[in-house]
């Protein structure tokens, strides 16, 4: 097999095991739902965000996959509702622009090596979060899934779903599963190749104390919003 066509099954295999991930921890979240297509705690929401920011906006049709094989496989949500034909594009959509901001605008690293890049992640996360549950909740009003009155809580519900798990799940997998995964699929390097490109690598990496407070920051960080919800 040419190096071509191994990594291409490589990232064959990323896609296929994201899908079946989704799928898996939406299933999850149907024991906490609180209206439908509404959870108390969303982990796909960390999954996707973190997916965007490592493969950028390449991965929308893995991403627009998944979500759709949830909302049939785990809600039977009919595909012709706004819920199915607009809700999940919508949200996707909206997420890979705030992961646009993030890659393009703000700059941050993807394997997260600084409290800057942490910082803006949560920043931009929450916000982005907020304007999907808004957008989400007016379209689940319009196929009559979330009574009118109930709008302003469905929608703080669900942005705090999404916002705890963008804060946790998503600075976990591109901390630990997301460099592997850029490497597995020709993406990244294995190792830098020489000692000025460890100086690159390492010149917005923190040592010593500042690297400890950053930790200390980054775990806090994660309490705080889980806290939150």
């Amino acid at each position: 097999m040419s190096p071509e066509n191994r990594l291409l099954l490589r990232k064959a295999s990323v896609a296929a095991g994201f899908v079946v991930l989704f799928v898996v921890l939406d299933r999850s979240t149907v024991f906490f739902q609180i209206w439908s297509g509404i959870s108390a705690w969303y982990p796909p929401a960390g999954l996707t965000f973190a997916a965007l920011i490592a493969f950028g906006p390449a991965f929308l049709p893995v991403i627009l996959l998944a979500e759709g094989i949830s909302s049939i496989v785990n809600y039977k949500v009919p595909v012709l509702s706004y819920s199915f034909l607009v809700d999940d594009p919508a949200t996707a959509l909206l997420y890979a622009m705030a992961s646009t901001v993030l890659r393009r605008v703000v700059k941050i690293g993807s394997d997260l090596r600084s409290v800057r890049d942490v910082m803006w992640l949560l920043l931009v996360g929450i916000c982005s979060s907020g304007i999907v549950a808004s957008v989400g909740v007016q379209l689940l009003g319009a196929d009559r899934l979330v009574p009118r009155g109930q709008y302003l809580a469905a929608t703080l519900n669900w942005w705090v779903g999404d916002a705890v798990a963008i804060g946790s799940v998503a600075p976990f997998l591109l901390i630990y599963v997301v460099p592997r995964l850029q490497q597995f699929t020709g993406l990244a390097p294995a190792e830098p190749s020489s000692a000025a490109s460890l100086r690159v690598r390492s010149r917005h990496e923190l040592h010593g104390f500042p690297r400890t407070l950053e930790s200390l920051l980054f775990a806090v960080s994660i309490v705080a919003v889980i806290w939150v919800a």
